[in-house]
């Protein structure tokens, strides 16, 4: 198994391919930070990813990050009452 855990830079874009539009998000290669352990390989770094939506993926995927559908999957229960103030 190979793991790894990076924060890389993203961009959203928008391209052509085949002659169709596409939106597209991009997450570049990024330094790796986890710690090779005995029974897993892990990789130094990621490689450079690009996905491309059609205009109804990325509405899909843009009302996931909705925040009312977000606070819908909050759970409600057992929630600590102290809050950190920043």
């Amino acid at each position: 198994m190979i793991t790894n855990q990076t924060y890389p830079d993203t961009s959203i874009g928008y391209k052509f391919a085949k002659n169709a539009p596409y939106f597209t998000l991009t997450a570049w290669p990024a330094d790796g930070f986890a710690e090779q352990l005995e029974d897993r390989d892990s990789v130094s770094n990621s490689e450079k990813m690009t996905f491309l939506f059609t205009k109804k993926q990325i509405n899909s995927l843009v009302s996931y990050f909705d925040e009312e559908l977000i606070h819908n999957y909050i759970p409600t229960e057992n929630v600590l009452e102290e809050i950190d103030e920043y």
